[in-house]
C-alpha cells in the first residue's frame, strides 16, 4: 500500500520590524498552525501544531502594491519540533514519532531556496516555491505552491500544500 503525506500549512503573520533597510521580518500570530494529513497501513490520520519557529522577510513595499514587487519574499524558514504534533490519539503520536525519528532528529526544517511568481494582484501573489525540507534527518527538495494575501498594512496570510 503507497503511504500518501501531505503537509498544508497556514501562516498568520505580522509585520514586526525591519531587519534591514529594504526589508522587513513578519511574526507568526497566534493561531497559525501546520497540518499533517496522510494514510498508513491501518487508517488515515491529521495531526496538528501551533508550534511553529518561522523566520518570514519580505521586501519592505510589501505593505503597498504587491504588483510593483518584482520578489516580495526575501526569505522564509521554519522549524517544527517533530514532538509538537499532535494526532489526537496517542498510539498514532507514537508512531508519527517513531517514524520521524523524533529522538534522533528532533525538528523538521523547511527552507525556501527560491520561488517563480505565478500571479499576482495589489495584496496577494501565488508562487511555485523550492526549498528544502529535512524530517527524519533526511533533507529533500519540495515544489510548493503557496497563496499570499496581505489582509491589511501589517498583516498577512500564506498557505501552502504539498505531497511528501
Amino acid at each position: 500500500m503507497k503511504r500518501v503525506l501531505t503537509v498544508a500549512v497556514l501562516l498568520a503573520a505580522t509585520a514586526v520590524r525591519a531587519s534591514a533597510q529594504e526589508t522587513m521580518k513578519l511574526q507568526l500570530e497566534p493561531g497559525t498552525e501546520l497540518i499533517v494529513s496522510g494514510t498508513s497501513t491501518i487508517k488515515a490520520f491529521t495531526c496538528k501544531t501551533s508550534t511553529l519557529d518561522a523566520t518570514l522577510i519580505v521586501d519592505r513595499g510589501y505593505t503597498k502594491d504587491l504588483t510593483k514587487i518584482s520578489r516580495p519574499i526575501v526569505s522564509v524558514r521554519v522549524a517544527i519540533p517533530a514532538k509538537s504534533l499532535e494526532c489526537g490519539n496517542g498510539k498514532m503520536n507514537e508512531h508519527m514519532l517513531k517514524a520521524l525519528k523524533a529522538d534522533k532528529n528532533p525538528t523538521i526544517i523547511y527552507t525556501m531556496s527560491g520561488y517563480d511568481l505565478l500571479n499576482g494582484t495589489s495584496s496577494g501573489f501565488a508562487a511555485k516555491t523550492t526549498g528544502a525540507l529535512t524530517i527524519a534527518g533526511k533533507e529533500k527538495t519540495v515544489l510548493m505552491d503557496v497563496k499570499a494575501e496581505r489582509v491589511d498594512g501589517t498583516r498577512a496570510t500564506a498557505h501552502g500544500e504539498q505531497s511528501i
